[in-house]
């Protein structure tokens, strides 16, 4: 059940006609039997929906075909405008009047009517009690209209009209229309205004749902002044830029003006580039692509129908771009990582197939799950020359190198594909990873590593990354291991479950776990198809007050049905004469259609919301305590409601079923998420981008108004030299942290981390793990085997054995590695501050400029200064991206998951013992893990990777750092020139007027920045 449109109107009625015709109303449709009840309406507010009304009047106008029926023909724009005929009445002078003042009067049938009905919102205290009276669906007034058909027989009579239509009222005499003021001839002809009352309708309300119009994230970035200082900004670098270039000078690639052209160019095309990545990761045909397409704003675009096995193989991004087109980049597997796939795969099927009479139990049907994976895998990318039987003939890697020999006479699908329409997306989407209609065609998506979808979404449009992710529990190892590896690099990650059972679902308990172990913070859950719970369901689940309330609105329900029933039956026995009783049952019957309409929508939406709340409290209860914060963000959604409801009008009337559809808060909490990001990166373009280029503009400006002397400018050439010389020397020094930070960094590794190491130690405490192990029933070892380590029995429950094997490890270094911490934000600190003395001293040391020169002090000391926030800024920025890098570092070397480096070399161990069968496996599989972890080269090797990937990681920041400033010096230098450089002074003079225009306009962009920072600044 899908509540529908819940909006309200009142309905009056009017119509014109040519003098003489002659017409009368009947039936098009005999209605079914039914016995005659008055109609009534529950006086309950509380059992009842909330009568929803459009915010002003809206116009439905409609004409007669020749079949004589009226039927609606839509609304009139929204700025046009009807004249009013509302409460009219029919008298032959008003009848025979022609169309609006001032347009030409078209001759019309005599047989033709023109009526009208205004629609028109209840009152401001309408009851729910008054339904009846008050409520009535568009679609309501479709089908009442549908049943009347025009007959010339007898004089039309209004009042069946009215009659015909439910929740109308009798017409009354206005005196404002009557036939003393119906223009005469001349005033028509001459085309003279008419006094008419006029009634003009909201086209907001005409409009389905605009998903900008929602209410954004209560935070400083996503507020309507900021976001409106924001684009002033950038708008006034539009206009700076077409002042730019309306001069030939910009023309010239080696020109200055050209590369303050062209930044002002970008500068008016800035986008906030996206800085958070938003995971989305759950079990097939749970409802993920349908999620996205109505987060995105985009029905269909993600594939929503397809193999169950097959739809979440595929990593895909969604990212935004400003265009109006779609595009696709698909990044396929390397050659090595397909080789690894292949042999992994064929290695699996073979020994599925070898030893499966001798694999009992458990083992089995894991042993058979893979296989079966193996064989839809080769069969759909090798589809018309692929046989199982090949898997089996000859050797391992014979047919490994077979199949990598077929796979390189594929036609790549790597590379950008771009679309005009989004239904070409769409398909080529489809194609991409889905399974080829052909029987011969062979598949693509099982070569596709990742797949990137670029569009112009509102929610991507703040610098949001969308991610469709396999699940974890995805029995194909590489996919687990993509996906275990991205969710680790997300900002957030929401595990996707259905609503029903949520809070048992193994899907999201997978993603807590993994969580956990990689300190991810930020894990939300999303709850689809919230509308599939129904209120029979409500009912045997909730055995108090709800499920009372459920039942009572049921029955309140069923009783207004009987009513409405009643009145057809009672309609359908009525003979035509009986026309007064026939009008007041057609009016009793709509009123009552709408009564249930609404009750419908009010046990709906309870059902819903209580559901909603139940699921909410339950994972809240249960997954508040895994996360550090205790508070777990969690949504219920119903794709269903969203798209039955988003391009309905008016929108008054279906936002509240948006709003439960619980997209619009999903979309709102995800933008939120890049607020703080977003905003430095705004604050950074308003302070100190627009007031670099403004400065540098200014100083172009006065260099070809300057009229001094050459010994003089000589002497401004020699300063700017020396002061250039100054700033290179400081941060280009040996000494200076710029060239020093990395072998600090180093050396502060080793000093916390690695010197602090004991690999007998661990090793001990590993081998104290296997023995525990060791001790288990045969069955849950073999199963945990079977799972890299990493599994839950009923008897064990969840364990980690990877966490346990280098639990003491993690207990030597937890707290040397905070310390490490604080040393690297130390480190990181200090440089920063380096750099901004380095730039501050070269800008206030401009007092040696000769006096004529002191005008572009100014400028020049800003364009400086903004310099120094930029490159502090860019420092912050690699130091906070390292810092990040560090952190996932300790997690791949300290933490138990799969792609840990732990795990990681338990890998092939954990395959070995799996493949062990028969009599005395247990103690096989025992022997070949015990080894493993008695092997103190394991830890020895962990230790010296994890400080080299440090270093690679410190060397990176150094080189990084080193090539920031350099580049920023060279910006400097640049700055300088302008002033020191005569081929600047030459091209500012050659076009005065030019010139002129450049100056104003860089005045009033100074005083409107002034304006646009007092804003972002409260």
């Amino acid at each position: 059940m899908s509540p529908e449109s819940n909006d309200s109107v009142f309905i009056s009625t009017s119509a014109t006609s040519s003098r003489g015709s002659t017409a009368r109303w009947t039936p098009d449709s005999t209605p079914r039997a039914s016995a005659g009840r008055e109609s009534s309406s529950s006086d309950s507010d509380s059992t009842s929906l909330p009568i929803l009304t459009p915010s002003s009047s809206s116009v439905v106008s409609f004409s007669p075909h020749t079949s004589g029926v009226f039927r609606f023909r839509g609304s009139p724009g929204a700025d046009a405008v009807r004249s009013s005929v509302e409460h009219d009445t029919v008298s032959p002078r008003r009848l025979g009047s022609p169309g609006p003042v001032g347009g030409s009067a078209s001759p019309s049938p005599s047989n033709m009517v023109t009526p009208s009905i205004t629609l028109s919102t209840p009152p401001p205290n309408a009851r729910v009690s008054d339904l009846g009276q008050t409520h009535l669906d568009l679609d309501d007034v479709n089908t009442a209209i549908n049943r009347i058909r025009l007959s010339t027989e007898t004089p039309l009579d209004m009042s069946g009209m009215a009659a015909a239509l439910p929740g109308t009222t009798p017409a009354r005499q206005n005196p404002e229309t009557s036939s003393s003021n119906v223009p005469n001839s001349q005033d028509r002809d001459l085309g003279r205004p008419v006094n008419r009352s006029r009634r003009s309708s909201s086209r907001t309300n005409l409009l389905p749902h605009d998903v900008r119009n929602e209410e954004p994230p209560s935070d400083r970035f996503h507020s309507p002044a900021f976001q409106q200082a924001f684009r002033d900004a950038k708008a006034l670098m539009g206009s700076l830029a077409e002042v730019l270039s309306s001069s030939t000078i910009q023309l010239e690639p080696d020109s200055t003006l050209h590369e303050l052209s062209r930044t002002a160019q970008k500068l008016a095309n800035f986008q906030c580039p996206p800085t958070r990545i938003v995971g989305l990761v759950g079990d097939s045909a749970v409802g993920k692509s349908s999620l996205l397409n109505s987060l995105l704003d985009e029905d269909n675009l993600a594939r929503t129908v397809s193999n169950e096995q097959l739809c979440t193989l595929v990593v895909t991004e969604y990212r935004y771009h400003e265009l109006g087109t779609f595009a696709i980049e698909v990044e396929e597997y390397t050659q090595t990582e397909l080789r690894e796939l292949f042999t992994d795969m064929v290695a699996n099927y073979r020994h599925n197939h070898f030893h499966s009479a001798e694999i009992e139990g458990d083992e089995r049907g894991h042993w058979a799950g893979l296989a079966n994976l193996a064989l839809d895998t080769f069969s759909a990318m090798f589809r018309g020359r692929f046989t199982p039987d090949f898997l089996i003939s000859g050797g391992q890697q014979e047919v490994v190198e077979t199949l990598m020999e077929w796979s390189s006479g594929r036609r790549s699908a790597a590379g950008l594909h771009v679309f005009e329409r989004q239904e070409d997306c769409a398909e080529e989407l489809m194609r991409l990873t889905s399974e080829e209609a052909s029987p011969r065609r062979p598949a693509i998506w099982p070569y596709i590593k990742k797949i990137n979808v670029s569009l112009n979404a509102y929610i991507l449009s703040r610098g949001l990354v969308l991610v469709d992710l396999p699940g974890l529990r995805d029995l194909n190892s590489a996919r687990q291991v993509i996906t275990e590896r991205y969710l680790r690099c997300c900002h957030e990650i929401f595990a996707v479950c259905h609503s029903e059972r949520a809070a048992s679902n193994e899907s999201v308990m997978a993603v807590f776990k993994l969580a956990r172990q990689a300190g991810l913070s930020k894990i939300g859950i999303i709850c689809t198809k919230s509308d599939l719970f129904t209120a029979r369901e409500a009912i045997r689940d909730w055995p108090d007050e709800r499920g009372h309330r459920v039942q009572d609105l049921i029955e309140h329900k069923k009783t207004e049905e009987r009513i409405l029933a009643d009145i057809e039956e009672e309609l359908h026995n009525l003979l035509d004469g009986e026309k007064e009783e026939k009008d007041r049952l057609y009016r009793d019957a709509g009123r009552q259609s709408i009564t249930v309409k609404n009750l419908e929508q009010a046990l709906a939406r309870y059902v819903i919301e209580e559901r909603n709340r139940v699921v909410t409290a339950e994972l809240m209860a249960k997954y508040g305590p895994e996360v550090p914060t205790g508070n777990v963000s969690v949504f219920c959604s119903s794709n269903k409601l969203y798209w039955d409801h988003r391009n309905k009008t008016p929108v008054d009337g279906h936002l509240p079923f948006l709003h439960l559809s619980g997209i619009i808060s999903i979309r709102k909490h995800c933008l939120s998420l890049v607020s703080e990001s977003q905003l430095s990166i705004a604050l950074s373009y308003i302070h100190n981008e627009v007031p670099n280029l403004v400065s540098r503009l200014d100083l172009w400006v006065q260099s070809g108004a300057g009229d001094a002397s050459t010994e003089r400018k000589e002497a401004v050439r020699a300063a700017l030299d020396q002061l250039e010389r100054q700033m290179r020397e400081k941060l280009r020094a040996r000494v200076s942290p710029v060239y020093l930070i990395g072998g600090l960094l180093r050396a502060d590794f080793d000093e916390n981390i690695y010197q602090r190491r004991d690999t007998r130690r661990w090793t001990n405490g590993a081998l104290n793990a296997g023995s525990e192990w060791g001790s288990w029933h045969h069955s849950s070892y073999a199963a945990f085997v079977r799972n890299y380590g990493i599994y839950t029995t009923d008897v064990m429950g969840y364990r980690n054995w990877n966490e346990e094997g280098t639990e003491t490890m993690v207990e030597d270094l937890s707290q040397p590695w905070d310390t490490f911490r604080s040393v690297l934000r130390d480190r990181a600190d200090n440089l920063v501050a380096y750099l901004n003395q380095a730039l501050i001293e070269a800008a206030e040391s401009q007092d040696n400029l000769p006096e004529e020169f002191m005008d572009s002090a100014e400028p020049l000391y800003d364009a400086l200064a903004s310099c120094q926030r930029l490159l502090a800024a860019e420092v912050e920025d690699l130091c906070s991206a390292f810092e990040s890098q560090v952190s996932q570092l300790r997690t791949s070397a300290l933490s138990g998951l799969r792609t840990g480096f732990f795990g990681q070399s338990m890998e092939t161990t954990y395959a070995a013992a799996s493949q062990v069968y028969g009599t005395g496996s247990w103690a096989r599989k025992k022997s070949i893990i015990n080894s493993k972890l008695a092997d103190e080269d394991q830890f020895i090797a962990l230790i010296r990777r994890f400080r080299q990937e440090f270093r690679n990681l410190a060397d990176q920041l150094q080189t990084d750092i080193r090539q920031r400033v350099r580049e920023r010096l060279d910006f400097v230098s640049g700055i300088m020139d302008i002033i020191r450089s005569e081929n600047v002074a030459e091209e500012s003079e050659q076009d005065p007027e030019f010139r002129e225009r450049v100056a104003v306009e860089v005045r009033r962009v100074k005083l409107a920045m002034e304006e646009v920072r007092l804003v972002c600044a409260r």
